[in-house]
Parts: C-alpha cells; sequence; structure tokens
C-alpha cells in the first residue's frame, strides 16, 4: 500500500477532504459521574475495560458521538470501530465523515488503509497519529452507487468470517473449560479416592508432616540474581501447576559454601509453594535432577523418611489438597499474595499405608497423570491449530479489502 492504485472512476483523496478530525475531550476523574451521558473510550469499544463514566455538564457539540459515527483509535495500536450505540461523548479522537461519504464504507476504508496509519505513528511517549499525518494520508473513494455495493458485498463476506472465528473461539473455549473442570475437580476427586484420604484404611498411620519429614526448610532470598557463573536458585514460578519443575526462567545466584550446604536440593526433595497468590500457593514438585541447585525464600523444601514415606505419596497428597482449594484456604492473605507458614505445613496430618501399599497406589496414580497430561497436550496442539486458522482468517480479511478497493471485488 506503499502507492495506492485506484480504479477509473475512482477518487484519491486526502483524509482532510471527507472526514474532520477531531481530538476528543480529556475528562479528569473530579469530573466522573454516575449518572449523566456516556463518556466513552476506545476501552469500552474493545472490551478491554467495561467500566463506563458519566458526565453531567456541558459539552460543545463536536464532542458528542452519535449513531454510525467513526472512531479511530490513534495509540500504539491503530483501529477504526463504528459507534452502535446512543447518544454519548467521546474521550477519544473521532472522524466526522462528509455526508456524501457512506459511513460503513469509510469504515472499510479506513480498515483498508490500516497499514498506512499504523507507518505514521510516533512519539517517544504517547505514541500517536499527528493532524499533520491524518490530513496528508490519500484513501481511496469509489463513487457513491459503487460504495453501496461495496458494503453489501462487504459485510456479507466479512461476517461470514466473523462467523468461522466465533465458532473457532468458542470450541477452544469449550475444550478448555473442559481441561480445566477435569484438572480442578475430577483429577481431585481420584487422586483423594485413590489414596483414601477422606477414608483411610484402620491399620493406616496418621502423622503430621514434621513426624514424617527429617527436614522442613524454607529457602533463602538473593537480591542479585542472574550471575553468569552463579548456581540455579528455583523459584515459585519454577513450580508449574502441573507439579513438575521447570527451568525455562531459572535465575543464577552467587552462594556461600554455607549456604550451598544448608539449601542444597537432593533427589526426593519435595519443594512446596508457601508463597505465591491465593490460587497458587501450595503447588510442588519432585527434584529429581543432577544439578547443583538452591531455593528462594518462597519454597519450603520438605524431605521425607522414605522408611515411613515415599516422596511420591507426599507428592500426591499435596496436589490433591491443592486442586480441593484447602491451602487456598489455609493461607494467610494479604495483597496480592498470600503464604502458608511453616507451621501449618508442619500439622499436615497425612495418611499413611505401608510402603508396598504406597507404591502400588502410587504406580496407579503415576497411570493416570500420563494419560491426563496427553490430554492436556493434546488440548495445547488444538488450541494452536485454532490460531493459526485465525491468523489465516484475519489475513483473509486483508486480501478482501484490498480486492475490494482496487476493484475486484465488484464490475
Amino acid at each position: 500500500m506503499s502507492q495506492i492504485q485506484v480504479p477509473t472512476g475512482w477518487e484519491l483523496k486526502r483524509l482532510d477532504e471527507i472526514a474532520e478530525y477531531i481530538n476528543g475531550r480529556a475528562f479528569k476523574p473530579s469530573e466522573w459521574k454516575k449518572t449523566g451521558i456516556p463518556i466513552i473510550r476506545i476501552q469500552n469499544l474493545t472490551g478491554s475495560s467495561n467500566t463506563v463514566n458519566y458526565y453531567d455538564g456541558v459539552v460543545d457539540k463536536k464532542f458528542y458521538l452519535e449513531k454510525n459515527d467513526l472512531l479511530v483509535s490513534w495509540s500504539a495500536t491503530i483501529d477504526v470501530f463504528i459507534w452502535k450505540g446512543e447518544k454519548a461523548v467521546l474521550n477519544q479522537h473521532i472522524f466526522k465523515v462528509n455526508p456524501h461519504i457512506d459511513k460503513k464504507c469509510m469504515f472499510y476504508i479506513l480498515k483498508y488503509c490500516l497499514p498506512v496509519l499504523t507507518n505514521k505513528i510516533h512519539g517517544s511517549g504517547m505514541k500517536h497519529i499527528t493532524y499533520g499525518k491524518f490530513k496528508e494520508t490519500l484513501v481511496p473513494v469509489p463513487p457513491p452507487e459503487i460504495q453501496k455495493k461495496l458494503v453489501q458485498k462487504l459485510d456479507y463476506i466479512l461476517e461470514q468470517f466473523e462467523e468461522k472465528k466465533r465458532g473457532i473461539l468458542s470450541l477452544v473455549e469449550h475444550n478448555q473449560n473442559r481441561i480445566k473442570k477435569l484438572t480442578n475437580k475430577t483429577i481431585g476427586s481420584i487422586i483423594t479416592k485413590i489414596m483414601s484420604l477422606d477414608t483411610p484404611a484402620p491399620e493406616w498411620k496418621m502423622k503430621k508432616l514434621e513426624q514424617i519429614c527429617i527436614d522442613i526448610q524454607p529457602g533463602f532470598a538473593e537480591g542479585k540474581k542472574d550471575v553468569a557463573d552463579g548456581i540455579v536458585h528455583l523459584r515459585m514460578n519454577n513450580i508449574g501447576t502441573n507439579f513438575k519443575i521447570n527451568y525455562e526462567l531459572i535465575r543464577k545466584v552467587n552462594a556461600s559454601q554455607e549456604q550451598i550446604k544448608k539449601y542444597q536440593l537432593q533427589k526426593g526433595d519435595v519443594i512446596f509453594n508457601n508463597t505465591n497468590s491465593t490460587k497458587l500457593v501450595g503447588k510442588s514438585a519432585i527434584f529429581q535432577d543432577n544439578i547443583t541447585c538452591l531455593y528462594s525464600n518462597h519454597l519450603t523444601r520438605l524431605r521425607v523418611d522414605k522408611e515411613i514415606m515415599q516422596p511420591d505419596w507426599l507428592l500426591f497428597y499435596l496436589r490433591a489438597r491443592w486442586l480441593k482449594g484447602d491451602f487456598e484456604r489455609m493461607c494467610n492473605k494479604w495483597i496480592n499474595q498470600a503464604a502458608v507458614n511453616n507451621t501449618k505445613i508442619k500439622e499436615l496430618i497425612i495418611p499413611i499405608p505401608p510402603i508396598p501399599v504406597q507404591n502400588k497406589i502410587i504406580e496407579r496414580l503415576k497411570t493416570i497423570d500420563t494419560n491426563f497430561q496427553s490430554i492436556s497436550q493434546t488440548s495445547e496442539k488444538i488450541k494452536k491449530s485454532h490460531a493459526l486458522v485465525l491468523k489465516y482468517l484475519n489475513s483473509l480479511k486483508s486480501v478482501v479489502l484490498t480486492m475490494a478497493f482496487s476493484g475486484k471485488l465488484i464490475s
């Protein structure tokens, strides 16, 4: 679109010849009211915000927004919208299209010209398009009789695309909801039932966590991170909701010999996430790797007495309680953070069958977990394939608009 070619009979016009550019009035928070005329922001049109404020004073009539007015966002993301609501007042930029231009056709023209408009953004702070850049932008304008035909054709074709997109997004949402439901309810219930956590056998022992651990040790905070030759320092983000350790965003720290001796993880150590958001606190994992690894104060190391309990038994126990929301209920809550303190961790009551029984149940649970992970991976593959289809549909929209305003969509 570096050089727009228009069909015979069409005109190539500057935007300021066919539309008026108006800077929306800036409303201060002190002017916001609970009743009056709605103040519309671009966030309300994109769906990123449902908050609507109101104004009950007098506003220059040029700032009023009428039905079918076009709105243009001049921020880092350029887009154009048609206002479908009733009378409102604008807090953003607005186009007032000249009467001889069909507003819906102008909407499609601007959609077609978005790449050109995007290239005109500048500014080191709030990026925007100046009026000077606006008015010099050239756009193709078809004759009035062609405008109507183009709108009808584009409405039909692009609605078909939108219908396909809605169908794909609905399928993705349905699929994700099924996986989420399986994660939060079914799996937690399955683990609880198979481990007999609610109805342990009479011969099973019931012990506090501190009675079956030879070590319960919170980690240490380290301000200086990303040390090139340092030692891996696991944090809460390294413990996944799949109850496995991930090393994608590891930080390395300097550590003294005393710290290494005190905080180094050993194979079979269970790592409990003691501090996180209320939804995530309590997720855990077992360390099984051949690397020197330390951990932050947001994690607690649980080193069990393997003559009494298998580490996997403890991990599945913690996983069941996490899935059932037990840690969310028992944690101490602050703004944007929650924690299960060391005392509460030590007092967790765990049913303990004999080691052979533990091993048998653990094998069954691992098989179930493997099947569930397979379902989750398949779900992610479906989601990615749907994302590619959506990207393809969006590219087709661009192709259709190019055809429309190069005269190839209708004769």
